[in-house]
Formats: C-alpha cells, structure tokens, sequence
C-alpha cells in the first residue's frame, strides 16, 4: 500500500474529511502566538522584534508538514514508521557527537543556514512507532512482555535526549508512550510496579542531577512547601509553626549542601534564584480580569520577564498580562478543545492504531501545555518546555504541526459508518 494517492480526487476528499474544527483552534493557537511574540520583542530592537516575522515563516513551513501528513495514509505510514524512529534516532546521536550547546544543554543539531532541535520532530516520530508497534496484533505473540517492549522503545529516545542534557523535553515521551500501552491491554500490576519504581527513583534521580537543575526544583519546591505550611498556622501553635519552617530549610540546606555553585546567605542558608518564577508570576498577577491591553504589558518591555524567554518559554506569561484572566481563560479554553477534539478523532477511529495515535497526541498536547502555564503559575518547575503552537521556535511548531497532521489522518480515513454512529447517538441524546 502507497502512502500517498496518486488520485487527485482521492487526496482532495481526505482533505474535504479532515476535522475543520480542530484545523480552526490550531490556526487560533498559531495566531495569538505570532500576536503575542510580537509584542514580547516589539520594545528591544534587533533580533527580538523580528522573532515573529520568523515564526509566520516556520508556521509556513509548518503547515507543509502538517498536509503532508494529514493526507498520507498512516496505515501505511505506520508500516514504515520503523525507518522513520531509526532515523530520528541517528539524528540524536549526530547531536550528542557534534550538537551545539543550548541554554546549558546539548540540544541543537547545526545544518547549513538552520539549527535543528531533533528532539521535538523526534516526538511525532516516537508517537507514531509507538503507536504502531504497540497496537500490532502480532504484539500478543512476541517473547517479550508488552511492558518491556515499551520499555526499550521507549528508554531509546528518552536515554538519548537525556544524554543531551534536554531532562524537560526527555520527560514528555513517558506519559504519552505510557498511555498508548495503557489503552493496549497493560496489565495493572505493571502499572503499580511503574508508580512504585518512580517512588523509589526519584531520590537518587534528584542527588544525580547537576546544580543547575537542582536549582530549579528547589526553586519550585520552597514557596509551595511555605504555602502548606502557612496554610497550617491557624490549627498549630506559633512553636510548631517555626519549626515546620525551620525543618524546611534544614531540608533544603540539606539537599544542597552537595551542590556546587549555589549563593549562600551570609549565615549559611541557601540563597535560591527565583527571579524568573517570580516575575512570570508577577505578569500573570498584573494582567488581572481584562488585562494591560494589547502591546501595553510592563513586565516584559521594562525587563523584568527576561527578553531571552519571555516569547518562549514565559509567552503564557505576556498573554495573561497583557489579555488579563479574560484573555488567558480564552487560550485555555482553545487547548481544552483541541485536546476534546483529538480525543474525538480516537474514539472514533477505525483501528487501534488510530486510536493509540490520536490519544498520544492529546497527552503530547496536555503535557505540553499543563507544563508550561504551571511554570508560569509556579504550579510545575521550570524545565523549558514550550506551549505548543504558541512559543516562539521553529523545531517545535514543525514537530507539533506534524503530530496535529498525523491526527488529521486518522480522521479523514475514518469509516462513514462510525460518524453516523456517533450522530445517530447524539440525537438520540
């Protein structure tokens, strides 16, 4: 079977059957980003206020792979997706031996006039293999266990960005792959024997880490430990109420005492870096209900919001200050839709690798942005991962643009008979 059709009709009608109200909520996605990148670099000169003009050009190119895509059958697309995870897998490793450095992690792979972060476009790679592999039939047959499976498909990618020093986006390929295994038949004791290994491994995960990163978990960790605890003051006597804060810094002071590099107070405390966080939660805080106003925000023309992260990693921070909690509803509301609408296009799709695919997808999605408004909030730690189609980068628009594709050809294959199905099923409701 041919990925593509040569039957100019047969191409024309996958486009016709594709979802337009998921094709509409990315667009908007894709719009307020190039709005509000604008407006995060309109104020520096130079490079930053050019930053939107070059993501309408990756949002372009973008789209390319987003139809492309969308129109090749994944059936077929899937019978391949072994050459395509291979190949990805060896553009990791050219990272790792000849990869420029990037906000303190190997991440950038530099080929002629473009720099390329293979790890996001390595994502829909993943999704797809994962989802074929495991939605296999002849799965029920392998020596191995579906969950060891999983395991080497899974620790392949994860292992190789991690060596890249990328902890943030290594992270996003669990609990997408996790779920594609959960809907195919996981077994419950190897989900609680999961939760269980992650309970014993993150200390010795954490002691692992370099300070940089420690950093940014202590960063995180500190005002939602205070929060609790003040939270507590009216049921505790005032003795129990220092002590709880004493035992937190003894603790934190523990956990970095075998950290380099970290500032100390002049009595021996640890002295946290918590200038990004607090201005991201600062942005957020003063856009209030209708926000500064369009190209009006405060934060980060004046500097406070680092211009270097501001249409990156803290855009959600820009759009809620300048649209207020009007504006920053509204964009979540957009995500929510998208991932109900992707979600729609796994319940109704034809087979099971469809399914897993588009599932995977709403969890990429979910995470990604779950992730990236917490760090905004001081609801995640800052581990650098972009809101998806929103921030600022090329190698992120093509890799989410082409997960958004995939989904789109899940649904424009779907059989007539399964969408009057679910009509037929609504108006019975």
């Amino acid at each position: 079977m041919m990925i593509y059709s040569t039957d100019i009709k047969e191409n024309l009608l996958h486009l016709m059957r594709m979802d337009k109200l998921a094709l509409l909520l990315t667009a908007m996605l894709l719009a307020i980003g190039v709005m509000f990148i604008r407006c995060a670099g309109m104020d520096y000169g130079g490079t930053p206020t050019k930053l939107w003009i070059l993501q309408c050009v990756w949002i372009l190119i973008g789209f390319c792979a987003y139809f492309a895509c969308a129109m090749a059958d994944y059936k077929s697309l899937g019978k391949h997706s072994w050459i395509i995870f291979l190949a990805g897998l060896m553009l990791l490793a050219m990272v790792y031996v000849s990869g420029a450095k990037d906000f303190n992690h190997r991440s950038v792979l530099k080929l002629p006039g473009i720099n390329i972060q293979v790890s996001e476009p390595m994502k829909a790679a993943s999704l797809l293999f994962t989802a074929w592999l495991l939605s296999h039939p002849l799965l029920k047959f392998s020596p191995l266990p579906p969950f060891a499976v999983w395991l080497i498909v899974t620790m392949l990618p994860f292992g190789m960005v991690i060596m890249h020093g990328d902890y943030g986006t290594a992270l996003v390929f669990l609990p997408f792959s996790f779920t594609i295994l959960f809907i195919n038949g996981l077994k419950w004791r190897w989900l609680f024997i999961s939760i269980a290994a992650i309970i014993l491994l993150t200390p010795p995960c954490f002691t692992s880490l370099g300070s940089f990163r420690k950093l940014r978990i202590l960063v995180f960790m500190r005002p939602q430990c205070v929060a609790i605890i003040d939270s507590a003051k009216p049921i505790i006597s005032p003795e129990t109420h220092q002590n709880l804060h004493n035992k937190l810094d003894d603790f934190i002071n523990d956990l970095a005492s075998k950290t380099p590099n970290i500032k100390k107070t002049p009595d021996g405390k640890v002295k946290l870096d918590t200038w990004n966080a607090d201005q991201a939660i600062n942005s957020v805080g003063s856009g209030r209900i209708m926000g500064t106003g369009y190209m009006k925000g405060r934060q980060h023309t004046l500097g406070f919001l680092p211009r270097t992260v501001a249409p990156t990693d803290f855009i959600f921070s820009v759009i809620a200050e300048e649209s207020g909690f009007v504006g920053a509803l509204t964009l979540v509301t957009i995500f929510i839709l998208l991932i109900i609408m992707t979600f729609r296009t796994a319940y109704l799709a034809d087979d099971a690798f469809g399914t897993s695919i588009a599932v995977g997808a709403a969890i990429i999605f979910a995470t990604h942005a779950l992730i990236n408004i917490g760090m905004c909030i001081g609801l995640s730690p800052i581990i650098g991962i972009p809101l998806p189609f929103v921030s600022y980068g090329g190698s992120s628009i093509i890799g989410m643009m082409m997960i958004a594709g995939l989904v789109q050809s899940v649904h424009a294959r779907i059989s007539d008979n399964q969408k009057e199905g679910v009509e037929s099923n609504d108006g019975q409701d």
